[in-house]
């Protein structure tokens, strides 16, 4: 205990200060001020609390700090594979949805977050779409560049989306509702990326002949929503495939599996159609 008056430490059993001779009660005794937060002492997700570097556990709750202490900015790619794996083994699990309380702070179980708004305006100028005007020249020949075409001009486009911010942590996480929204859009988007790994697999094998190796590009839109739920689950605090329905699932399931044939169906058919077309 620290004594008000002349600010001397003494132990918490001390009636009296042993450097002013001051009477220690609870009302005259001065609390010490916590530690000042050091950026390199991991904090505990669990409470919140600051330890020692050298700390394996927490020394306020006992919660284990051998992965509490780790950057989560900082992921190697060992930490990407697991989480494709992680992500994989969850949309085979026909569990259902969990629900949760996006005013308790996933990091530290912080009851009482406060709402932040997120809104965000942009502007796009879109030109010719070569990727368009490819697979439609590969699909419809030489007039299918005029696809090229579609979509093109100026796109307004307005987001908002609903953040909660911990009054004791100071993190920020998505709510769930805007989170399942952006899955959406990502699980809408697969099939243009199908599209675009194929143009990419069509121009390896008629450049390069790079074959049956080439056919890695098939992997190109289950991988792209692995990152995708990746980035989501970081703003969300907790892995988003927890809370996606078994429909939700298998609806993505069928996403990739029909995104993959698209690449693979392209690449086997598209060079020999481009060649026929140039004459080759």
């Amino acid at each position: 205990m620290k004594c008000k008056h002349c600010g001397a430490d003494n132990s918490n059993e001390s009636k009296f200060c042993f450097q002013c001779g001051q009477e220690l009660s609870p009302d005259d005794v001065q609390q010490p001020e916590d530690p000042p937060v050091d950026p390199t002492h991991p904090i505990c997700k669990n409470c919140g609390a600051s330890n020692t570097i050298d700390a394996k556990f927490c020394h306020q709750c006992g919660q284990e700090l051998s992965s509490e202490a780790e950057d989560p900015e900082q992921k190697s790619d060992d930490d990407f594979g697991k989480d494709a794996l992680a992500f994989g083994a969850g949309l085979l699990d026909e569990s259902a949805a969990k629900t949760r309380n996006d005013t308790v702070c996933p990091f530290c179980g912080e009851p009482d977050c406060h709402p932040l708004q997120k809104n965000e305006t942009t502007v796009t100028n879109k030109s010719y779409g070569w990727g368009s005007g490819c697979c439609g020249m590969i699909l419809l020949g030489p007039f299918g560049l005029l696809c090229g075409l579609c979509g093109k001009g100026s796109k307004v486009e307005s987001k908002s989306e609903l953040w909660w911010v911990c009054k004791k942590c100071g993190k920020a996480h998505i709510a769930l509702a805007d989170a399942l929204k952006k899955w959406e859009v990502a699980t809408d988007g697969i099939y243009g990326s199908a599209v675009a790994a194929a143009i990419v697999l069509i121009v390896a094998k008629y450049l390069f002949s790079f074959g049956i190796l080439a056919y890695i590009m098939a992997a190109v839109p289950a991988l792209g929503l692995a990152t995708v739920h990746s980035e989501i689950s970081k703003e969300l605090g907790e892995p988003l495939i927890n809370f996606l329905t078994p429909e939700q699932k298998k609806d993505c399931l069928s996403s990739i599996a029909i995104a993959t044939v698209i690449v693979i169906a392209l690449g086997l058919f598209g060079v020999p159609l481009l060649n026929s077309w140039l004459g080759d």
